[in-house]
């Protein structure tokens, strides 16, 4: 029983009625009256009415009470104060200190007064962004009473649901819930307004008005509607969740799979650490097995002079001083060699931010190690190579001026180095300057790399050229950008290339379309992917209703190929093959042949399909054939002798 309620005990019930009466007749629906007292003194009311029905919730008692109580204590303050002050002061004074005591209590009381109407008005906003709130959630709210009909749906109820908001309210839970869900879903749904235990959170199914299954997850609790018991729902779609669940069960299976069959040595390593687990690639690399590691502790294989640096790396780790690690370093081998290694780790913490376990991933770089003045021997190689290349190499600052340019830049541009390193030279075609100088002052203000940009040039003699430039952005080793390496190549001759193939391309389809005979290309599952203008003329089709069409559904009318189809033949044998057949749709006999077309791998990839029509060759045979044989039969039959 709170404080209010105590109050109320007190009040006699015609003293209610008259309370009521008079609010009653001034048009106020809602009242509350919380006392303000010490102790068990009432020294006053806080009155709050409104012309609304339910507009005084228990929250605003309770907040009410609270002020009150405050009320309460500050006066007591002050009392207690002025006791105090009687004691140690003389009378005169006393009086004039209660006096500064009891208005600086009336301010208080004022100010207490402004927090509450400050505090009454925070109420109303409250209340208005909580149905802003609901009708803008990103979770469905749905409430239900009775037998779980629907008396309140937001617009992300209707969303989830796929029905309008209108229609929600006149279905039920038992219209949303799967059939296999249907009757779990209504025993807790009762067990919740019976007040009887029963999840309060759980994953369902629910069927859509388009008769989607939608899996959700569903938070619901029991409250009041008007005086009765109802089911507050609250419906969140968590397809994308499932989706995400199921991706990271596949990142989960394809992290087993890159840890085991990983090129490179990988361990999970505990705080102490000791291996947790050792892929076969790190058992190969330092020749211990996967039980041996787990026995040691990672400085017990580095090589001596190293496991200092490599303790400090790992506690810069868990001190949280550096993400992760990357040093080369040497270990020693289970038979006692050293190798050289680079060994990249990284900490994993719980959602808390606490360890877990470290990853580290060892690289054998031994052979690069040994390699290293090798490699510093073929840098004068390297360099010849980059001067003598056919592309034009640049590096660029940040500005954009050249710090270095090949000595190929006068064939390529027009302008010697001096020129170019002495100042800036646009040497880009009037045409494409604005796209290319956009990109390229985009790429020095963001720092990013880009490929194979191409645009026409203009030489120092003003001849004209067609170039392909790449840059990418090189920095120190803070990260800073410090320029770019660029690399332009000349790609006239390609440019010219691609012309005539692009001519040739169109001479072929000239050809193509120029063929007197019916002729397709096909793809090896008999669709039709091409026909020339004869095709289209005979079969009194377009190309585009033809295109996509099996070419057997097109001849012959069937839905499967034919016993004598040549094609059949061809996919099989991989050679032309040719085939004599009487084709309906056409109205004769045709000769018909099918020549594959293969892709760079061997594969055939089209067929070339030609029906050459041989109607009348094979009636003139037909004719020779017979006159043959009547001649035959003359000769045999007569009783004189004939010389041919």
């Amino acid at each position: 029983m709170n404080g209010t309620t105590r109050f109320l005990a007190t009040v006699s019930e015609d003293e209610k009625g008259e309370t009521r009466n008079a609010c009653n007749e001034f048009g106020y629906e809602s009242v509350a009256l919380v006392p303000i007292r010490i102790g068990t003194r009432i020294l006053g009311l806080i009155h709050i009415a409104d012309t609304r029905e339910n507009m005084v919730p228990l929250e605003m008692v309770e907040v009410l009470e609270g002020v009150a109580m405050q009320l309460g204590g500050a006066i007591e303050r002050v009392l207690a104060e002025e006791k105090l002050k009687k004691h140690h002061d003389h009378l005169e004074e006393l009086v004039e200190e209660r006096t500064a005591e009891l208005m600086a209590v009336n301010e208080q009381l004022q100010q207490k007064i402004s927090d509450y109407n400050r505090l009454v008005e925070a109420l109303r906003i409250s209340e208005a962004n909580f149905k802003a709130l609901a009708e803008n959630a990103n979770d469905g709210i749905l409430i239900g009473v009775g037998e779980g009909a629907h008396i309140y749906a937001n617009k992300r109820a209707a969303e989830i649901t796929g029905y309008s908001v209108a229609e929600l309210l006149q279905t039920s839970i038992k219209d949303l819930a799967h059939p296999d869900e249907l009757k779990e879903l209504m025993e807790r749904y009762k067990k919740r307004l019976r007040g009887e235990p029963s999840p309060r959170q759980y994953e369902t199914v629910i069927i859509r008005k388009d008769g989607r299954s939608l899996p959700i997850e569903l938070t619901a609790a029991k409250t009041d509607w008007n005086g009765q018991p109802a089911d507050i729902v609250i419906l969140r779609d968590v397809t994308r969740r499932k989706r995400a669940e199921e991706e990271l069960r596949e990142n989960e299976e394809r992290f087993r799979t890159i840890f085991e069959l990983a090129p490179i040595g990988i361990d999970i390593v505990n705080e102490e650490g000791r291996a947790l687990r050792a892929n076969l690639a790190l058992q190969n690399i330092l020749g211990f097995t996967e039980e041996e590691l787990r026995a040691k502790q990672f400085v017990d294989y580095t090589y001596p002079e190293d496991v200092e640096d490599s303790l400090e790396a790992v506690k810069s780790l868990l001190n949280r001083e550096n993400d992760h690690i990357s040093l080369e370093k040497r270990y020693v081998r289970k038979d006692g060699a050293i190798i050289w290694a680079r060994t990249s780790v990284a900490v994993v913490r719980d959602n808390r931010g606490d360890f877990r376990y470290f990853i580290a991933m060892v690289e054998d770089i031994t052979q690069r190690k040994q390699m290293e003045e090798v490699l510093r021997e073929s840098e004068e190689r390297f360099r010849t190579i980059v001067e003598t290349a056919p592309c034009l190499l640049r590096i660029i600052d940040t500005e954009g001026n050249n710090l270095y340019i090949s000595p190929n830049c006068e064939e390529i541009t027009g302008y010697t180095q001096e020129e170019l390193l002495e100042t800036f030279v646009w040497w880009i075609h009037e045409d494409d300057m604005p796209r290319v100088r956009e990109i390229f002052e985009r790429a020095l203000h963001e720092g990013w790399g880009g490929r194979n940009v191409e645009y026409k040039g203009v030489r120092k003699n003003g001849d004209l050229w067609y170039a392909s430039v790449s840059w990418a952005p090189f920095r120190d080793k803070e990260g800073k950008l410090k320029g770019f390496v660029v690399q332009t190549s000349d790609i006239s001759k390609r440019k010219q290339v691609e012309e005539k193939l692009r001519r040739a391309r169109q001479e072929w389809e000239n050809i193509f379309q120029a063929i007197g005979h019916p002729t397709l290309i096909l793809d090896p599952q008999h669709n039709v992917i091409a026909a020339n203008r004869a095709a289209v003329g005979t079969m009194g089709m377009s190309a585009e209703e033809l295109l996509g069409r099996k070419c057997y559904e097109v001849f012959h009318g069937t839905d499967r190929p034919p016993e004598s189809c040549p094609m059949e033949k061809m996919l099989t044998s991989a050679h032309l093959e040719t085939v004599e057949m009487e084709i309906e749709a056409l109205g004769g006999i045709f000769l018909v042949s099918c020549t594959p077309m293969f892709d760079h791998a061997g594969h055939i990839e089209k067929v070339i399909h030609i029906a050459t029509d041989i109607t009348d060759h094979k009636r003139m045979e037909n004719s020779l054939s017979k006159n043959r044989a009547w001649l035959e039969y003359l000769i045999t039959s007569s009783p004189a002798v004939i010389y041919i």
